[in-house]
């Protein structure tokens, strides 16, 4: 029986036949039996992976509009432009928070651990760049990032475009193996303390390498590898799902989203860097407490597809930009669509969609190992 509408309606009957054909076209993308996945997974982190994933593909489509657009906080179509800074506030800390939830891979063996990451991480990272690049290189005549191979040849040294969340997440992994192997016994409180050592110091520290990234972020995945025993007790989380702990979560984002803004206006980076700390623990803390409430209440199909999307998030990230990008450039260097919420609207949920097809497509082909290093 559905939980948003009254049983035994025409309108009952058929959000269940809506809700059974999503449902089912999800467990296809996943590509097994969920049920077996679940007994190793912990649902709500893949419900938060869902969300966090969704937020970084819209955000990277408002993104693509923003900057083609030039439009800035003073433009007319500002709205754009505030909602990817409020996207943009909170959801890659979130991320890498995220991907430090799990972080007993640093009591195994090093060479193992070393061996897996460059399998799972890095031959994506080129793979992808490189396809990419690739077709950045044929769209040069309608782009303005000045992205293609010129640059691909470059990353193993510079980070290539959006993903370079690939490139600094392993080296995070790896910074965790080094200093496991000097302190095995503080590594994860002498990790978080130079993560927060380096985040108070980004507005002095030089733009090198990527050293500007590493400090921004390490911090998060620090605070997941602490905090991560304590979230999976059944007691916090029933605290952290308390509608009230969520409404005031919610609440306290909505009012630093008008701080954020005012900051905006005032163009003070240093302060801007520093309330990042703030919008990503409370927008993350939002996304993640209500992850456990879609757990607690058990909104079975509802909380499958975002599971699904959340096992898929590797994917999706990898596979997102070359047709969101071209579809932008489509709808606004070919077409000239005016509309440019539309744009955006129009080519995040066709980005998902060609993910989906693309990763059954692989899946049949038996490339997940070579493309996704996922067997």
């Amino acid at each position: 029986m559905s939980i948003f509408v009254p049983s035994g309606t025409r309108l009952d009957y058929e959000w269940e036949l809506l809700s059974v054909t999503i449902g089912g076209i999800f467990r296809v993308w996943n590509g097994r039996n969920i049920g077996m996945q679940e007994k190793k997974r912990v649902q709500w982190v893949d419900i938060a992976k869902g969300l966090t994933i969704l937020l970084v593909v819209f955000g990277h489509a408002l993104q693509g509009v923003v900057d083609s657009q030039s439009i800035t906080l003073f433009s007319s179509a500002n709205s754009l432009y505030i909602g990817k800074q409020i996207i943009y506030s909170f959801h890659m800390p979130l991320f890498f928070f995220l991907s430090g939830i799990f972080s007993q891979f640093i009591y195994r063996n090093v060479r193992v651990v070393v061996s897996s990451r460059v399998h799972r991480i890095v031959f994506p990272y080129f793979i992808w760049s490189l396809v990419l690049a690739i077709c950045m290189q044929i769209a040069s005549r309608y782009t303005t990032n000045g992205l293609g191979l010129r640059q691909f040849l470059l990353s193993p040294f510079i980070p290539f475009s959006e993903y370079w969340f690939l490139y600094v997440l392993f080296f995070i992994e790896m910074f965790y193996l080094l200093v496991h192997q000097i302190f095995p016994q503080r590594v994860l409180s002498i990790s978080f303390a130079v993560g927060l050592g380096l985040f108070i110091l980004i507005p002095f520290l030089p733009s090198f390498w990527i050293l500007p990234f590493f400090s921004e972020y390490l911090v998060f995945f620090a605070s997941a590898t602490i905090l991560s025993n304590e979230l999976m007790k059944k007691r916090i989380r029933d605290i952290l799902v308390h509608p009230l702990i969520i409404v005031g979560s919610l609440l306290l984002f909505i009012v630093s989203m008008f701080g954020l803004v005012q900051l905006l206006k005032m163009e003070d980076a240093i302060w801007l860097d520093y309330f990042l700390l703030v919008t990503s623990f409370l927008g993350g803390a939002f996304i993640i407490e209500v992850s456990m409430l879609l757990e607690k209440l058990r909104v079975r199909r509802f909380s499958d597809i975002l599971s699904s999307l959340g096992r898929n998030s590797m994917k999706i990230y990898v596979m997102h930009l070359v047709p969101l990008a071209g579809l932008r450039i489509v709808f606004l260097r070919i077409f000239g669509v005016s509309q440019l919420w539309i744009v955006v609207l129009v080519t995040f949920m066709a980005a998902m969609l060609i993910c989906w097809i693309g990763e059954i497509v692989i899946s049949k082909l038996h490339l997940n190992a070579i493309l996704f290093g996922q067997s």
